[in-house]
């Protein structure tokens, strides 16, 4: 996350660099339509945003081609922005509302998606099928559908979201025995039930 807001920031930094270079170029020319910052700030985004209403254009030549870089720019800041929201609300947000509103379903967390755990999903699956199936983020992807949430939470905070512990069982099964031990430990420490491999 911090890698993200570390390029947001790059970008920013960019943009605005552009933006005083162009009302720098543009300031100096008596026929130049662009003469504040403001005015620069709406050419760039109208630029970028492929609508091109006209009412602004740089005259200078600086100002035409920096004019032409917001609008190569315009596809990639417009597909990382989508791209961002994207990840944002399929990544975070979609499954951090499921397994909030799942509150009266059972809820199983896994600490990973191997064969192990695969395999007792598939069986909660068949057994409790108003269930719900929580895996780590960018696990192997190996349980998928509709009743399975990828989310990476601790404990605690699984605890804030679902508002308590109840109805709410953590497996651990990887192949370090100490791991699955200290995580159980921990999980039980904030009062919910596990089941650890050893």
């Amino acid at each position: 996350m911090k890698r993200h807001i570390k390029a947001i920031l790059g970008a920013l930094a960019l943009w605005l660099a552009l933006l005083l270079l162009l009302l720098a170029a543009e300031g100096r020319s008596p026929a130049a339509s662009i003469r504040s910052f403001g005015d620069a700030l709406w050419f760039s985004l109208i630029t970028m945003t492929t609508v091109g209403y006209g009412d602004l254009t740089p005259v200078t030549p600086l100002g035409r081609a920096l004019g032409a870089v917001f609008a190569l720019c315009s596809v990639g800041v417009l597909a990382a922005l989508i791209s961002l929201g994207l990840r944002l609300v399929g990544g975070e947000l979609l499954p951090r509302l499921r397994l909030r509103f799942a509150r009266r379903r059972r809820c199983y967390v896994f600490d990973g998606d191997g064969p192990d755990a695969a395999a007792l999903a598939a069986a909660l699956r068949r057994e409790d099928g108003g269930c719900l199936l929580v895996f780590p983020a960018g696990g192997e992807g190996r349980v998928g559908g509709e009743k399975a949430v990828r989310l990476s939470r601790t404990p605690e905070e699984l605890k804030k979201l679902r508002g308590g512990t109840e109805g709410v069982m953590f497996f651990f099964l990887s192949g370090d025995e100490a791991e699955n031990c200290a995580a159980a430990l921990a999980a039980a420490r904030a009062g919910f039930a596990c089941c650890c491999l050893s």
